[in-house]
């Protein structure tokens, strides 16, 4: 439920963004002439490039043209469900993402669960070698000895003694490196990237920079799945990566009183609207079960209503004179930045549209 807000704002700045997104994984694509030339057969005026980092509209558009489809199987390295050249690049298009700082603290789609980065840090050996991502233990030792290593520890834990065992010849090296490098400080997300074209039937969009979309672990793999947004116009207005975002401005929270008095937590609901009409909107909602969610989280909204009944507007005022502040930043002492900036925070739009409501501001 935000829009992702990419590190430029010139045009100049979004041409080297882009050409950098292009440069970090071009060059892992071995089939990059074969798909060029089949990008050719279906519109001369788009290539690998174009393909990677249009904008999420032409992505839309690219997708109705004639023979499409051919490009699906260039994207694939395999016959089995997961065996997509995505699979291979995931771990560095998430890595540009951070390096690039672009602002991911909570999930787009939901804006409740926060998905930033964070350092992360072992304590010894075996805790490295049996908790960290497979993209830490490659930063220190070989794929292969990594994919070896992650495997066996599916099945049991591997303490150090047993590297030599796994390894007969480079036993002692391996150890080694890792003895040198288990105390730094390694960068760590949790965020997932959803395919917004769902890489299954568009395969050939699945490293196509706007059709992906950070998010959290539940709006990825337990709420969206495989299900599929109506394609149409309207997609543009609902898309986080899309420039055309326009979702916060096409729904409403609002508090549901269920007596006249707000006593205890059960006395309220919190009912989500669509103010758009658009069919698009109500799928997003349902999608995510945007609904329910939040409504799961009304006791943020009870909490500011029982602030609200506090601090009056005259008794803000009264302690901005006392404490010789303005009104504006008492508020948001009181009530949560999050009710008047927009950073990306959890439960922005909730609080801010609850905030409104209230005649917080």
């Amino acid at each position: 439920m935000r829009k992702i807000n990419y590190p430029f704002t010139t045009e100049i700045e979004k041409q080297t963004f882009l050409n950098e997104y292009f440069n970090s994984i071009s060059t892992e694509i071995s089939n990059h002439i074969e798909i060029c030339k089949e990008i050719k057969k279906i519109d001369i005026s788009w290539n690998l490039k174009k393909l990677l980092t249009a904008d999420f509209c032409e992505l839309v558009e690219f997708t109705t043209k004639d023979n499409v489809n051919n490009l699906n199987q260039l994207f694939r390295i395999g016959n089995e469900e997961k065996d997509y050249l995505y699979s291979k690049l995931q771990r560095e298009i998430a890595d540009f993402l951070t390096r690039k700082n672009v602002n991911i603290k909570s999930c787009f789609y939901c804006n409740i669960e926060y998905v930033n980065n964070f350092n992360d840090k072992y304590s010894s050996i075996d805790e490295l070698i049996n908790y960290a991502p497979n993209k830490i233990l490659k930063t220190i030792i070989s794929e292969s000895a990594t994919n070896h290593i992650s495997k066996k520890r599916k099945s049991s834990f591997i303490y150090e003694k047993d590297i030599k065992i796994l390894f007969p010849k480079i036993g002692t090296e391996i150890v080694q490196k890792l003895k040198d490098g288990y105390k730094e400080d390694f960068d760590n997300e949790h965020f997932t990237l959803d395919h917004v074209l769902p890489k299954n039937s568009n395969a050939f969009l699945s490293l196509s920079l706007f059709n992906l979309v950070p998010c959290c672990y539940s709006c990825n793999s337990k709420f969206k799945l495989t299900k599929e947004f109506n394609i149409n116009d309207d997609l543009k207005n609902i898309v986080p990566s899309s420039k055309d975002y326009n979702f916060n401005n096409l729904i409403k929270f609002k508090l549901k009183c269920k007596n006249s008095r707000i006593e205890k937590l059960e006395d309220i609901d919190v009912n989500l609207s669509n103010l758009s009409k658009i069919e698009n909107v109500d799928d997003f909602i349902s999608i995510f079960r945007l609904q329910s969610r939040y409504n799961y989280h009304k006791n943020i909204s009870y909490d500011m209503v029982q602030k609200r009944k506090i601090y009056s507007d005259s008794q803000i005022k009264e302690i901005a004179t006392l404490l010789k502040r303005d009104e504006h930043s008492i508020k948001k002492d009181l009530f949560g930045k999050e009710c008047f900036e927009s950073n990306n925070e959890p439960f922005e739009k909730y609080k801010q549209d609850i905030a409104h409501q209230l005649g917080i501001i």
